[in-house]
């Protein structure tokens, strides 16, 4: 009889598992308190010019401006989405149906919850698809 669980699917969910909540812990940190807003933007800044960064605010800054930035432009669910594509056409590695998931949450995390849902929904169908296959 065959396991439950394969050890890339546990490897997958895991990778998962573990992404999804270094984001959260890093939203919750550096993305998300009033303190980093005022702090890393300029009073009234457009979220979706690529940089919004004021030139002395601390390194810190930067990476949050990208993540606002792909956030606020769809780039983080437009990327999700072609993931989920990739995974479920054809013959393509297993590997990419975790991706596609794992991207998918990142894009619910980062506010792109449309896109990141169509993710997870074709990474999920091509994981238990390659998984039958197996």
């Amino acid at each position: 009889m065959r396991p439950l669980l394969a050890r890339r699917d546990v490897l997958g969910l895991a990778a998962i598992l573990l992404a999804a909540a270094a984001l959260l812990a890093y939203r919750a940190w550096g993305v998300e308190p009033q303190a980093w807003a005022s702090l890393c933007s300029f009073p009234g800044a457009d979220p979706s010019l690529p940089n919004p960064v004021p030139p002395l605010a601390p390194f810190a800054c930067r990476p949050r401006a990208v993540l606002v930035w792909m956030g606020f432009n769809h780039v983080w669910g437009a990327a999700a989405v072609v993931l989920g594509l990739m995974a479920s056409v054809g013959r393509m590695p297993f590997w990419l149906a975790p991706l596609a998931v794992l991207a998918g949450v990142v894009a619910f995390i980062n506010l792109n919850p449309a896109w990141g849902i169509a993710a997870i929904v074709l990474g999920l169908w091509s994981w238990i698809i390659k998984r039958e296959a197996v």
